[in-house]
């Protein structure tokens, strides 16, 4: 199924079409309406992942991140960005267009 996602980060709008796996609600590709960037995931495999990529790696650590100035981690990661997704207009169920 396709999205159209509307955000709004540092005041400015952005728009993007993302392509979703309605069966695993996966978004495999995302795209800026403009067309000036995409990412999509190819040969997606859904499946049981082995439990050894969930166990902590020897040796690790965790460290504290120091406290970052004020505005540094952007809307997106303070919470203070809107975003908004509405299925793309003429999109059906299983349309990869």
């Amino acid at each position: 199924m396709k999205y159209r996602v509307t955000g709004v980060q540092e005041g400015n709008e952005e728009i993007v079409l993302q392509w979703v796996d309605v069966k695993n609600g996966v978004p495999l590709k995302t795209a800026a309406e403009d067309g000036s960037w995409s990412q999509e995931y190819r040969n997606a495999k859904i499946g049981t992942q082995p439990d050894a990529l969930f166990e902590i790696p020897e040796g690790y650590r965790m460290l504290k991140m120091p406290p970052l100035p004020d505005g540094l981690m952007g809307p997106a990661l303070s919470g203070e960005g809107e975003q908004e997704a509405t299925q793309a207009e003429g999109d059906e169920q299983g349309d990869d267009n």
